[in-house]
């Protein structure tokens, strides 16, 4: 009887050819991988195309673990060597349901092993370049030097259940066991390194559990990677797919699939150059010792030679042959949630296949196909599945919607979690509205009304509108009033489009309006600097979605609104002006010198300029009378008045673009004589014969 560690790099192409030659000279009759002991019934799955994961959860959905496996992780080589094979496999490591159930101390690693060896450079020239079975014992032995104290907390528990499944494997007869983990943890496993069976027991004893479940999803080389934070992640997992299917001619493949990706974009990159780029990264891997050159160097030629020092197509090169956006396949069969198949149904019909890498659609809500689309994205999004992005698009107005689709592993946990709300996207999303709106601010109501009705779920909308109604009357501030109406004006805009019907929502707004009339001017009456901010930022929004409705009931109720505003703080009163003045209900040259009349000071009279100007410097070039107006103000102010005001009015006009200030200059310039020559002060006559002198006039 005899096992045999095998310590390796978890996603390492060296690693795994190496591990494969191993096995085949060994013969196991029993291959154990570190891994979720949790997910053993899912390693009889058929149809998986890696890079795929195994996640596990718990019923709380708090927490999950994901396993990823691609081609060239060692682990799915032993995986495929025992199914190829017919002999037993599973996972050793300590079962989740053990490890989630209870907070562990963090892990200390004393050193990062491959760091102290030589690093990622060294690991890579030495191991994932080579195929050589004999490279595990010294494995070990240098993991054996770098372990200088014994693990402790779940690292100590995670070694105890390794070696404790060994020795299930050789009590039940076997005779020849191959055991694949992380080098790490190699030494711990060495026969002659184990503490007593009764040691190990006695660490594992009492251990808390969880129930848990597991399935496969797809996972992608985006998410394998170090940049994701995965914490086993590696620098190049498109680059290290390229090592473990063609491990001889790396180099060569990369440089061609580069000039192919620049040739793609429509850069240059000849056939001349991709040969001048493999001769470049062969000669640097000589000049370095190197037996083939590595990714420092192929990424070195491709600077110098396809993208001439140019770092955007370099960085194309990276995202696209380095990192990668592979993605992987599960089978159909497949244990998922209800809320995943149904979603994946959805998918089906809808033809909208699922990508790593990103794509941009643009919706015409006036399709049947396309508004079940933008349903669906909508309903994601309100679970907390960002699939889909929306973006800005232009034209065709609100039957036009664009959206940015890309997959990330991370939503199959999201939907195990969504989940909780039922069985079907429908089914969920309403149960999600529901339950968000049970304690919803109006905003956030109103944020969910919109949101309800993009995504066509009019039960929802209904019960969210009445929560709407019953915040309403309840004498909100009329700040929040305000902040509602931009969201209910684009939810009204929606009924020709989405059939939903409004009439709920009109009755809201007409209260909304009615509040806002009367309760508006009484809450400015008062206002501080940053009270009056934050209504003035109000106004234009709410007073814009009015005007879109364009229904005359309420106009008129905001109009009154904004007549009774006269009073308030400056920057208020000032806005309301310039909205009442877009209304036609306003005389601009009679309001400006109200404002800035003597019985008003200079401090309120400048906010009300600021807010009756800011960002319309276009109404002073084309009304000169008012700049006039504003200009016979300024001159006759006291300097102390004048150094007050003058920051706000600074402020109002930094707002107007460079031409309107130029024209506004060019207009005051024409307006004003050049003042008369001043007559030498008497002082100045005493520096004119120092300044003869010096100059040698006589």
């Amino acid at each position: 009887m005899s096992v045999t560690i095998y310590g390796i790099r978890h996603h390492g192409p060296g690693s795994a050819a190496s591990l494969l030659a191993a096995l085949r000279a060994q013969s196991p009759d029993c291959i154990l991988l570190e891994g979720p002991p949790d997910g053993d019934a899912l390693l009889a799955s058929d149809g998986l195309i890696p890079p795929v994961a195994l996640l596990i959860y718990p019923e709380t959905h708090e927490r999950a673990a994901f396993y990823p496996f691609a081609a060239f992780s060692p682990e799915w080589v032993g995986l495929r060597y025992a199914r190829e094979h017919q002999i037993p496999v599973r996972f050793c490591d300590l079962p989740q349901t053990h490890q989630m159930a209870q907070s562990w101390p963090r892990d200390d690693r004393p050193v990062d092993p491959i760091a102290a060896l030589g690093g990622e450079e060294w690991w890579e020239r030495v191991v994932e370049q080579q195929s050589n079975h004999d490279i595990f014992e010294a494995i070990t032995e240098a993991m054996a030097v770098l372990r200088e104290q014994p693990p402790q907390g779940r690292e100590a528990a995670r070694e105890a259940w390794m070696r404790r499944t060994i020795r299930q494997e050789i009590k039940a007869g076997r005779q020849e066991i191959a055991v694949v983990c992380g080098a790490w943890h190699a030494p711990a496993l060495l026969q002659t390194n184990w503490p007593s069976a009764k040691e190990d027991d006695a660490l594992l004893k009492g251990l808390p559990k969880v129930k848990v479940s597991a399935t496969w999803i797809p996972w992608t080389y985006d998410r394998l990677s170090l940049e994701s934070g995965y914490g086993a992640g590696i620098d190049s997992p498109e680059y290290y797919h390229l090592l473990w299917e063609h491990p001889q001619k790396a180099g060569l493949t990369f440089i061609v699939r580069a000039a192919q990706l620049l040739r793609a974009h429509d850069l240059p990159a000849s056939p001349a150059s991709a040969t001048e780029a493999v001769r470049l990264a062969e000669a640097l891997a000589s000049l370095r010792g190197k037996p083939l050159p590595g990714l420092d160097e192929l990424l070195e030629s491709s600077r110098t030679v396809l993208t001439f020092g140019a770092e955007a197509p370099l960085q194309l090169i990276r995202q696209q042959l380095v990192i990668g956006q592979r993605m992987g396949e599960i089978p159909p069969d497949a244990p998922l949630v209800p809320l995943a198949c149904d979603l994946a149904a959805w998918q089906k019909r809808l033809r909208l296949p699922v990508s790593a890498a990103h794509s941009d659609l643009e919706l015409d809500l006036r399709k049947p196909n396309e508004r079940e689309r933008s349903k669906l994205f909508h309903r994601l999004n309100l679970l907390g599945i960002g699939w889909a992005a929306g973006r800005e698009t232009s034209g065709m107005g609100t039957f036009k919607e664009g959206w940015r689709l890309q997959w990330q592993p991370e939503f199959a946990l999201e939907l195990v979690r969504a989940a909780r709300w039922g069985n079907t996207v429908e089914e969920a999303t309403v149960a999600c509205l529901r339950e968000r709106c049970a304690d919803g601010t109006l905003l956030v109501l109103t944020g969910l009304a919109e949101a309800a009705l993009l995504a066509a779920l009019p039960e929802a909308l209904d019960e969210i509108l009445q929560q709407l109604q019953n915040r309403a009357a309840q004498g909100w501030d009329p700040a929040h009033l305000l902040e509602t109406l931009p969201a209910l004006a684009r939810i009204l805009r929606y009924p020709d489009v989405r059939g939903t019907d409004a009439s709920m929502l009109e009755r809201l707004l007409d209260g909304l309006l009615e509040r806002i009339a009367i309760g508006l001017p009484l809450a400015c009456a008062s206002l501080d600097d940053d009270a009056a901010d934050q209504i003035y930022r109000l106004l234009l929004p709410a007073h814009q979605s009015l005007r879109t409705l364009d229904r005359a009931p309420w106009l008129a109720l905001w109009s009154s609104a904004l007549h009774k505003l006269e009073k308030a703080h400056g920057l208020v009163s000032g806005r309301a002006a310039w909205l009442l003045l877009e209304m036609s209900q306003l005389e601009a040259p009679s309001a400006l010198s109200r404002a800035l009349s003597h019985a008003a000071g200079a401090s309120a009279a400048a906010a009300w300029v600021e807010g009756f100007l800011r960002d319309n410097g276009e109404l002073l070039v084309h009304t000169p009378e008012l700049l006039e107006i504003l200009d016979s103000w300024m001159l006759p102010l006291e300097e102390e008045r004048f150094l007050e005001v003058l920051p706000l009015l600074r402020r109002t006009f930094a707002t107007f673009p460079a031409a309107v200030r130029r024209n506004l200059g060019e207009v005051l310039a024409r307006g004003r004589q050049a003042p008369k020559a001043q007559v030498l002060s008497e002082r100045a006559t005493w520096v004119l014969p120092v300044l003869h002198r010096l100059l040698g006039i006589h």
